[in-house]
C-alpha cells in the first residue's frame, strides 16, 4: 500500500511524497485521473482536501498560497459519486446514506488509522448536514440524486483519517 500511497501523490500536486502524509485528496485526484473526461479536472492544490471545496473558501487558502478551492467544480445535492469534503480536512466519495443513522456513507483514503502506514480505503460516515461541502465537476451531469442504503456507521472521524 505505500508504493501505492506514492502514485496517488503523484498524480496530484503532492509529488514525491510518501504514505506519511495525508492522502485522501490525492487519492480522490488520483481516481479522477483513472477517467477519460476528468483527467487532471482540479487545477488547484489538489492534494488538500479543502482544495477539493468551493472555489474561494477561505479553509483551503489556509492550508497553502496554491489552494483556492475547486475551480472547475461546483457544489451539489448528494449523489453517487459526489466528492465529500468534511470540515476537518478530509474528502472523500459519497456512496450512499444510512437513514437509520442520518449519515452519508463514503469511501475514500487515509482512513482507519491514526498512525501513518496504517491507514486504508474504506468506508467512513459523517451526519448528513456536518459536511463542509459536497462536490462535482462543473460539466458532470447527475443522472440521479437517489443514494442506495448502506447499513454501514463506520467511523469517520478526525482520529480515524490521520
Amino acid at each position: 500500500m505505500k508504493e501505492k500511497i506514492s502514485e496517488y501523490h503523484n498524480a496530484g500536486t503532492a509529488k514525491g511524497h510518501n504514505y506519511k502524509i495525508a492522502w485522501c485528496a490525492s487519492f480522490v485526484s488520483w481516481c479522477f485521473d483513472q477517467t477519460k473526461s476528468y483527467k487532471k479536472i482540479n487545477s488547484g492544490a489538489n492534494s488538500y482536501a479543502f482544495d477539493w471545496g468551493p472555489h474561494g473558501n477561505l479553509k483551503a487558502a489556509a492550508k497553502s498560497k496554491a489552494a483556492d478551492g475547486w475551480k472547475e467544480g461546483e457544489e451539489t445535492e448528494a449523489f453517487v459519486g459526489a466528492v465529500i469534503v468534511l470540515s476537518y480536512s478530509h474528502c472523500a466519495f459519497i456512496v450512499g446514506k444510512n437513514s437509520m443513522t442520518n449519515r452519508y456513507v463514503y469511501i475514500g483514503g487515509n482512513q482507519g488509522s491514526r498512525v501513518a502506514g496504517e491507514q486504508q480505503i474504506k468506508y467512513g460516515t459523517v451526519k448528513i448536514g456536518q459536511e463542509f461541502a459536497i462536490m462535482k465537476p462543473k460539466k458532470y451531469k447527475v443522472q440521479s440524486f437517489t443514494l442506495p442504503e448502506m447499513n454501514k456507521n463506520a467511523d469517520g472521524s478526525y482520529k480515524s483519517s490521520r
